[in-house]
């Protein structure tokens, strides 16, 4: 079964996949819907990322500019989050497709988290505790055993944390055999790349996909 399904379904299913075909032990769970998302970014006056080249979802209402640093209020960073035709702009003018699929989703959406980090330590303002503690009141479900002093720390250790220092990688992954439109976890691969998560190590670089044609060039999305 797909993990998003599960995590449809119910959270705690949803843990038990990732602590079990994943191996990666899972303490708490946070969930943020999508208002909660674009009030986040609007709340800290936009988000920078950096894009290759411009980029444009028309399903999702994504149209973003490039190349170069541009700035995405909450509904373009939701668009963002959400896009699944994205297409990529060449210097032709033609609009190609990034093949990636739920992959590049993956990176756009790290690129985002990294690029709130960033923007949460550069605003010209100080960004206060209390007003992070307020968007989490009204727009984050947490599980029952979180409590409040924790969730204080988790904002306390957001506001001092180094964007630049944030690790990324994806998972290893394979084309699932019985239907290739799907991937699944490399069973040869992802486990040192787990343990090296854990672990605080380098981790491995991610190999290309064997079978997976060649992504549009361009897609990548980074924070500035």
């Amino acid at each position: 079964e797909r993990i998003n399904a599960l995590a449809q379904q119910d959270l705690s299913n949803l843990v038990a996949a990732v602590e079990t075909e994943v191996g990666v032990p899972v303490d708490h769970v946070m969930e943020v819907d999508f208002a909660g998302m674009t009030s986040l970014v609007d709340l800290v006056g936009g988000i920078h990322v950096r894009v290759e080249s411009p980029l444009r979802d028309r399903m999702s209402g994504l149209a973003i500019d490039g190349p170069g640093c541009v700035t995405l209020d909450g509904e373009q960073a939701l668009a963002l989050l959400r896009s699944r035709h994205l297409e990529v702009q060449r210097e032709s003018g033609d609009w190609l497709p990034e093949l990636r699929s739920d992959l590049g989703r993956m990176e756009y959406q790290r690129a985002v988290a990294v690029a709130t980090l960033s923007d949460l330590e550069t605003r010209p303002d100080p960004f206060e505790a209390n007003q992070l503690a307020d968007w989490v009141v009204e727009n984050v479900t947490v599980d029952d055993a979180l409590g409040v002093g924790e969730i204080a720390r988790l904002i306390e250790a957001t506001l001092t944390l180094d964007p630049g220092s944030v690790s990324q990688a994806t998972l290893p992954v394979v084309l699932y055999e019985p239907d290739h439109n799907r991937l699944a976890i490399d069973p040869n691969a992802a486990p040192a790349a787990v343990a090296a998560s854990l672990d605080g190590g380098p981790l491995p670089d991610e190999p290309p996909i064997a079978g997976l044609p060649p992504a549009a060039l361009g897609g990548n999305v980074t924070a500035c």
